[in-house]
């Protein structure tokens, strides 16, 4: 068996160079990061296979999160109107509870207006 170790910035070329899996440059990064953690942390290798990294973990934003975990928002959206008091890093701690893995992306500013953009989640998908 051959073995080639991937640094963290070739394991993120190697994601974002996966047309299927559609990760942002930063989601490429953090997710790469992550792994090389999980590795050091487990003490054991974990294999470079991107079609099984895309098939464990997703890229959302967090409306998308949302819309995945509560087919029911229009009832939650009611809630909070009514409420008023519905806090989304509440939510990403009962969703970081329920899948195990949340990773948040923080995303610098877009280059060409300087304008920030929104955060995106990975999640394990289970």
């Amino acid at each position: 068996m051959i073995k080639n170790t991937l640094s963290v910035c070739e394991l993120a070329n190697l994601l974002r160079a996966d047309d299927n899996a559609g990760w942002s440059h930063c989601g490429a990064r953090v997710l790469a990061q992550y792994l090389e953690d999980l590795s050091d942390d487990l003490g054991e290798d974990i294999e470079a296979d991107i079609v099984a990294i895309r098939c464990d973990y997703s890229e959302y934003t967090l409306a998308e999160l949302f819309d995945l975990h509560e087919p029911d928002w229009e009832s939650i959206a009611r809630e909070f109107l009514d409420s008023g008091d519905w806090d989304p890093e509440s939510y990403l701690d009962d969703l970081r509870d329920h899948c195990g893995t949340l990773l948040e992306v923080e995303h610098g500013p877009d280059p060409s207006t300087g304008l920030p953009r929104e955060n995106t989640y990975i999640i394990q998908d289970f």
